[in-house]
């Protein structure tokens, strides 16, 4: 393996130096003179790549949704007219829901991806001293390409969960017209949009040399770990604990953790999607239940 380019190096011991001998002045750091942007242009071509990939998977999947219902409303039409023109109104009506929705700016990623929030963590943290850093062009275009991979992100999980809901919507109407077996590649259709985005969140964990060794060169930064505390997606879906646990504004916090039955509910999807993907790895189930 490789070491760290030397620039890379002196620039974080700067900050791990600082953190050592106890000279932090809030957190910021007095001085950074070079920076490369390897890492920046790491972090841009691997979230540039897959904002691509998931664009497309998501509109093949809307694709797949269309074909499949027009498929169902035919076949219902022979079997009764008018429950096909109500039921697949409704369903008409809602995608159209979705594509105004999904032409929309997103504001926020709602969920919660690990590997993404370290990606646009890390490059915001850097951002404070990019009057320092050179390479200040890659730096700026790799938080573009962060941003719009969160707003793909958030579009996918809008598309997971229309499927999801049409899914059910379509079963309980059309089952009583014995079309249990039609709806089967529905079914499938949506399980395996679900499972190509959970892929897609595992992908960013797979970090590159240069991500790896400048991520745990960061980590052992205080004035990083700070900056993660206050900055991170984590951070602003529940703010983390300061180094002071009488601090107000972590008090004041508290009230807006969950409830314990949301909590449990989360335990309960996360243990449900757990057992579903082990089922599915090992062809245990098939994906139309």
């Amino acid at each position: 393996m490789h070491p760290a380019p030397k620039h890379i190096i002196v620039m974080l011991l700067l900050f791990i130096a600082r953190s050592s001998y106890g000279q932090e002045d809030n957190g910021n750091v007095q001085a950074i003179t070079d920076i490369s942007g390897k890492y920046a242009d790491a972090i841009g071509k691997k979230a540039e790549g897959m904002e691509g990939k998931l664009d497309k998977k998501s509109e093949k999947a809307l694709q797949q949704y269309e074909k499949q219902a027009a498929k169902l409303q035919k076949k219902l039409a022979k079997i009764d007219p008018a429950a096909a023109t109500r039921i697949f109104g409704d369903a008409d009506k809602q995608y159209k829901q979705l594509t105004d929705k999904l032409k929309q700016p997103v504001q926020k990623l709602q969920k919660y991806i690990p590997g993404l929030d370290t990606m646009g963590t890390s490059l915001k943290f850097i951002d404070q001293y990019k009057d320092k850093v050179k390479n200040v062009k890659e730096l700026q275009a790799a938080m573009t390409k962060v941003d719009a991979l969160k707003s793909q992100f958030q579009k996918a999980e809008d598309i997971k969960a229309f499927l999801k809901q049409q899914k059910q919507y379509l079963k309980d109407n059309l089952e009583k017209f014995g079309m249990a077996k039609q709806l089967k590649k529905l079914n499938k259709q949506a399980y395996y949009y679900s499972q190509q985005l959970k892929d897609y969140k595992e992908t960013l964990k797979d970090e590159s040399k240069i991500e790896r060794k400048t991520l745990e060169l960061l980590n052992q930064a205080k004035p990083f770990q700070d900056f993660m505390k206050k900055n991170s997606m984590l951070a602003s879906l529940f703010r983390m604990p300061s180094d002071d646990p009488n601090d107000p504004a972590y008090l004041q916090s508290l009230a807006g953790l969950q409830t314990r039955v949301l909590v449990n509910q989360q335990i309960q999807d996360q243990q449900t999607s757990a057992i579903e993907a082990i089922l599915y790895a090992t062809n245990k189930i098939s994906p139309a239940k």
